[in-house]
């Protein structure tokens, strides 16, 4: 099975297109390298339950949960 993630509270998988964008030459940070900008593009996995299709959108990578489908182990409070 695929992995899935969630982002914004949906179900979500990623389609496998990636978009690179290089950095400018504006400020930057003595001795610091500049950092090419990546997104994925993502879609919501089909709901039984809608009429609607599903959706597609550009994010970061660091904006997505990866669903585990073995509980963790929960930390008691």
């Amino acid at each position: 099975m695929d992995k899935t993630y969630v982002y914004d509270g949906q179900e979500v998988r990623k389609t496998g297109r990636t978009a690179r964008k290089k950095p400018r030459g504006g400020r930057l940070v003595k001795g610091a390298a500049a950092k090419e900008m990546v997104q994925i593009e993502i879609e919501a996995l089909p709901d039984p339950n809608s009429a609607s299709a599903p959706w597609k959108k550009w994010v970061r990578e660091e904006e997505l949960f990866q669903i585990d489908e073995e509980p963790d182990l929960l930390v008691e409070e």
